[in-house]
């Protein structure tokens, strides 16, 4: 019986961390507020998780994990964001490569928008809150691709933000069907103002 109440409340504290990360965002949540909607102490929660990183990866990380198998399998196993490929690794992919992998990842996300919507926003739009050594490198891992589609420019990190916090205002404005948004962003980050390469 102890058991299971705790296994209750793991869940419940992982049910208000989503939406407090969700609602206020990583720096503006508070463990205080989130072990009050979960009607425990915020020692009690300690006993639970190691503080509000902790917690966070823990409330994404099945999001996490469903985009990284998105990538995992849309890069043929090179380039998934839990293996940290390499720079290196990144400059060998051709522009080319790159837009299409983007764009496939994009593509695919939708199909796992229904099942992890409010995880999927928080990941996308917290992941540069986060320590270096967060497994949850998103950002960096899209700089990356731009840096090779845009090869001239000397601040890819800065298309990259945009372009998540694009996805994510799609993402959160049309939640029944954001394919259509989806596809357009991917089409205007991708196409450099219009012109297809």
């Amino acid at each position: 019986m102890a058991q299971v109440l705790k296994e209750e409340i793991r869940n419940k504290i992982l049910l208000e961390a989503r939406s407090e990360f969700y609602q206020r965002g990583y720096k503006a949540a508070t463990l205080r507020s989130i072990a009050s909607k979960a009607g425990i102490t915020v020692g009690n929660l300690y006993r639970y998780y190691e503080g509000k990183e902790h917690l966070y990866e823990a409330s994404v990380q099945e999001a996490y994990q469903a985009l990284n198998n998105i990538i995992d399998e849309r890069t043929n196993h090179t380039f998934a964001l839990s293996s940290d490929p390499a720079e290196r690794d990144f400059a060998q992919i051709l522009e080319k490569d790159a837009r299409k992998i983007i764009e496939d990842v994009l593509l695919d996300l939708e199909k796992i928008f229904g099942r992890y919507h409010q995880e999927l926003i928080i990941l996308l739009k917290e992941s540069h809150c986060l320590s270096d050594d967060s497994r949850f490198k998103i950002l960096h891992w899209f700089e990356r691709l731009f840096r090779q589609i845009y090869p001239e420019t000397t601040f890819p990190i800065y298309i990259a933000s945009g372009f998540l916090e694009s996805i994510v205002n799609a993402a959160e404005h049309e939640k029944e069907q954001p394919t259509e948004a989806l596809t357009e962003i991917v089409h205007f980050y991708l196409l450099k103002g219009g012109l297809n390469r």
